[in-house]
């Protein structure tokens, strides 16, 4: 109960600094159920928020979520025990419920913007292999389309063409974005710009399609396997993607990974600690930015996330959550290399 006040503390003081006034905004609650068990119950509800507020950004903003009561009746009147969400990091499991040190996240928030640093990330980074040149075709990555698919899905409950995957769906929409910057389209999970096995092969770091893994990294690293689909694969498809292999290519950070976030990147966090490879739990797709390249912060970037039917949201990242930047890695998309032109 002192983490959920100190959550929404933590967002009064956060606009109030900002200087944010939100203009106007709507909730509704929907899909309540309760049940009883002597003295006991369970309770839960589907709140859906949508607000405009003068951020800097579009004004829309949006988040869906569940909230799941218990209750317990002492001397004939039920009071609240506990409330949590299925925000994702909640739903992991062992997430620590310590109430927000307000003032102590706003403040790292709020001191990033004097002291980061701009990293020297550019496409040259990574070496060409130059007989690629000769073999695969670049696909352009157009930022405005992946953004566009991002804002037109993000609330969405259902899916023809990639479904969901239910209370862990982040990195399949995640993956939604990136393939529709590289030209997506149409009903097939296994068209390119995905990488199925039949094009690849079973054993192949550069699998890239819904609902398919590879054998290429160890058991220990399954995780690794499933670049559409799970949050390491898919920073580690970026960390590995080279120019001579079919697939989207960029890279992926883990230090200073925010500072110069854009759109059409796909950011990710850890909710225990300072983001690795490896350890990441929850992606994001980057809608839109302000601000300087090299000293952005959560409060400069706008996020599409979508966890589940009852879990997304289109929001701020400083508002979306109070995690620190440390905690944060960016997967970055410069292209893609495919065997056949760009259509």
């Amino acid at each position: 109960m002192q983490y959920r006040l100190s959550e929404y503390q933590y967002q009064t003081n956060l606009n109030r600094l900002l200087d944010q006034v939100i203009q106007n905004d709507v909730i509704e609650f929907t899909d309540s159920t309760v049940s009883f068990e002597g003295n006991t119950a369970k309770a839960s509800i589907v709140e859906t928020y949508t607000y405009n507020v003068d951020d800097g950004f579009d004004g829309i903003n949006f988040r869906l979520r569940m909230y799941i009561f218990d209750l317990e009746k002492i001397n004939g009147k039920w009071l609240i025990s506990d409330v949590i969400t299925n925000d994702p990091w909640e739903s992991s499991g062992d997430f620590n419920y310590e109430p927000i040190t307000i003032d102590v996240s706003i403040i790292e928030l709020f001191g990033q913007m004097n002291s980061i640093k701009p990293d020297t990330e550019s496409a040259m980074v990574k070496n060409l292999d130059d007989q690629n040149l000769l073999s695969l075709n670049r696909w352009t990555y157009t930022v405005s389309d992946a953004v566009d698919y991002a804002v037109a899905h993000y609330s969405e409950t259902s899916n023809s063409v990639f479904g969901f995957t239910p209370g862990n769906n982040c990195q399949n929409f995640a993956s939604q974005c990136v393939w529709a910057g590289l030209g997506g389209s149409g009903t097939s999970t296994t068209a390119r710009p995905a990488v199925p096995t039949s094009l690849v092969g079973t054993n192949a770091f550069n699998v890239w399609a819904r609902n398919q893994a590879t054998t290429f990294y160890p058991t220990n690293q399954y995780y690794y396997n499933w670049a559409w689909d799970n949050v390491n694969g898919f920073a580690k498809l970026m960390s590995a993607s080279t120019s001579s292999a079919q697939g989207p290519y960029g890279n992926s950070y883990y230090s200073n990974a925010l500072a110069s976030t854009e759109a059409g990147n796909v950011i990710s966090f850890n909710q225990d600690g300072a983001a690795s490879a490896g350890n990441l739990g929850h992606a994001m797709f980057v809608t839109a930015v302000t601000g300087t390249a090299g000293s952005r912060t959560q409060a400069n970037i706008k996020i599409a996330a979508h966890t589940s039917t009852t879990n997304s949201a289109y929001q701020v990242l400083s508002t979306y959550t109070s995690f620190p930047a440390a905690n944060f890695a960016r997967s970055v998309i410069w292209s893609g290399y495919y065997s056949i032109l760009q259509p």
